[in-house]
């Protein structure tokens, strides 16, 4: 679906900002007419804002916004999986390598067993670190 954003939106330049509610997928395919190379797509209760250097209101156009922010709930959370994520492959393929120069065999036995305790000691790891960045 393309919209033809209409030009005349009626913002007096004595307003420095503006704000602009609404549903998707309009508000996603506006942000991304926006700013090109925005191409996340919002969540609900997303929030994006873009900032139009001394512009005037009429003649903000396709690309012109700078990204100042992108936010929605949950984000935080899906930072902190991604952490956990990645923290769990690495410490379990550096473990089970260690292992394996020991003793290859006893080494392949124990992957199910170090994965769930790499998992117990990423996620508590995750939780202690929230908050300490």
């Amino acid at each position: 679906m393309t919209h033809s954003w209409n030009r005349s939106v009626g913002i007096d330049d004595q307003y420095q900002s503006a704000m602009v509610f609404g549903h998707d997928p309009l508000l996603t395919e506006f942000a991304h007419y926006l700013r090109k190379d925005f191409t996340e797509e919002l969540p609900g209760c997303g929030v994006v804002c873009f900032d139009f250097r001394n512009i005037s209101w009429s003649k903000i156009s396709k690309g012109r916004g700078i990204l100042k922010f992108f936010d929605y709930p949950n984000r935080e959370k899906e930072r902190l999986d991604q952490v956990k994520g990645d923290l769990l492959a690495k410490i379990t393929e550096n473990l089970m390598q260690i292992f394996a120069e020991v003793h290859p065999d006893a080494a392949k036995k124990m992957k199910k067993s170090v994965e769930k305790s790499v998992g117990a000691l990423t996620q508590r790891f995750v939780r202690e670190s929230k908050g300490k960045n």
